[in-house]
């Protein structure tokens, strides 16, 4: 890793050397780092869409398909980034209601390179506000990684094609998205119900002549 701006560089061994590799030729590199990842993303995106990501309906390809945390995981992985909670999650002041996580990004060197704060159980979000108190703190503490890996890699994800907001972060009424355990839209297709005996008696009487059941 170089720093063009002061001319050094940072070995795989943590040792700090002098450079001569210039900011533009820098910047080529991490371009060319970032245009591999993104094509990776889009190939894992594409072969676990629905585990990894939601589309919006209506939307326009990809311009509405938003990561869930283990897309965002999976490019702090390629980056050699991981996400440390930065002590324990907590109510919230304002809203005892709710629970605020917060999570720092460090790479392979210790050196922190983003960070990342979030709250679950406002009042605002209504889903949320009546879950149980592991559950807010659990999705508090996946927001805080999802934004965590968003404030130092957001630029790759919309290079590959995507919304750079994390999906743990849209709203409840958000249309097309439908949150974990609150059920299937009224407008969602259902199953039809069982064929009753008084039916199934009738289907035979008309395969056998006799309509009298």
């Amino acid at each position: 890793m170089t720093n063009g701006n002061t001319g050094i560089a940072v070995m795989d061994t943590g040792e700090i050397v002098e450079s001569t590799i210039t900011p533009k030729e820098r910047f080529a590199g991490e371009l060319e780092t970032a245009a591999f990842v993104a094509k990776e993303l889009n190939s894992v995106i594409e072969k676990q869409k629905d585990t990894w990501a939601v589309s919006l309906k209506g939307s326009a390809k990809n311009a509405a398909v938003y990561l869930k945390v283990e897309a965002w995981q999976f490019l702090g992985r390629a980056y050699e980034y991981r996400a440390l909670l930065d002590g324990p999650v907590e109510r919230d002041i304002e809203e005892p209601n709710a629970w605020v996580a917060r999570v720092k990004i460090f790479d392979k060197f210790d050196r922190q390179v983003g960070s990342g704060d979030s709250i679950c159980g406002t009042s605002d979000e209504p889903y949320w506000a009546r879950q149980a108190t592991y559950a807010k703190k659990s999705m508090a503490q996946t927001r805080a990684i999802s934004k965590g890996y968003r404030s130092c890699l957001a630029w790759v994800v919309v290079l590959a094609g995507y919304n750079p907001t994390p999906y743990e972060e849209m709203p409840d009424d958000v249309q097309g998205v439908i949150k974990p355990n609150e059920g299937i839209q009224d407008n969602a297709p259902r199953a039809k119900p069982p064929i009753t005996e008084k039916q199934t008696n009738l289907i035979n009487g008309l395969t056998t002549g006799d309509e009298s059941s």
